[in-house]
């Protein structure tokens, strides 16, 4: 009842893009950018928590964020964030459509996401390069669709640990071509039970013992992209075999940080 209180408070102001649910909205599919690759699609949803503003613009759109408070702890770091704010014209109308869809009409949603998988001839889709898994029955659906389509690799990194705890719990084990990558950060899967999944671990230079855990190498130890593509590499889909993959600090916090000079 909140969540939909909140939604119409959102509704009623007045902000660059207003975006509500119609029946004839099509789903947006991504192909590809500098960190995917061409092969790998994307579906994605509006990122962080509330709906996006900026300090000069305010308030850009009506629709609230996907993550649902599981990233309270590195909002304020998200690419996906800064991306929706940066590159909001293209960012917003295309997850904010996707994200109004599967929360009015999940079925439909997915049922465009199969039909344009399909035509596409896609051998590689990502969850979610923007946004979270927002319900259990959402996750239902993604495992679903990717029974439906074994040719196809799916692949999601996510910090909603009580949905995917409770799919195992439920149903067992994902299927061999839908990939959850654990999204690890300063023992936030504490009390968990995720076992047999892979987990992708933050690694901010405070614990030693990531430095002999194989790294992304998509991003160097100064957090600079390589230009590895997840395409190129196809680690994080390659299967549910219970590895661990950490990634360097690249959310440029290294590059803003003041030098104190302890005085004496």
């Amino acid at each position: 009842m909140i969540d939909k209180l909140k939604g119409v408070c959102y509704n009623m102001v007045n902000v660059m893009y207003q975006i509500n649910y119609e029946p004839a909205m099509q789903i947006s599919l991504a192909k590809g950018n500098s960190k995917l690759g061409n092969g790998v699609y994307a579906l994605n949803l509006m990122p962080g928590n509330k709906p996006i503003s900026t300090k000069d613009k305010g308030q850009l759109t009506n629709v609230r964020g996907t993550c649902g408070g599981c990233c309270d702890g590195c909002e304020r770091l998200c690419y996906a964030v800064k991306d929706a704010r940066r590159f909001h014209n293209t960012v917003i109308p295309s997850a904010g459509k996707n994200t109004v869809i599967m929360r009015h009409n999940m079925e439909d949603g997915f049922e465009q996401l199969k039909y344009n998988l399909i035509k596409k001839r896609a051998r590689v889709l990502r969850y979610h390069s923007s946004g979270e898994i927002e319900s259990y029955n959402y996750l239902l659906h993604m495992v679903k669709l990717a029974v439906e389509l074994p040719n196809v690799r799916f692949y999601f990194y996510t910090k909603r640990f009580g949905f995917v705890e409770k799919y195992l719990n439920e149903c067992g084990d994902f299927p061999k071509n839908c990939v959850c990558n654990i999204s690890e950060w300063k023992g936030n899967t504490d009390g968990y039970n995720l076992r047999g999944l892979n987990r992708f671990v933050y690694d901010d230079g405070s614990d030693p013992k990531l430095a002999k855990v194989f790294h992304c190498p998509a991003v160097d130890k100064n957090g600079h992209k390589t230009g590895i593509t997840c395409d190129y590499c196809g680690r994080c889909f390659s299967g549910n075999n219970g590895h661990i993959t950490a990634v360097y600090d690249h959310s440029g916090k290294k590059k803003h940080r003041k030098v104190v000079k302890k005085v004496v």
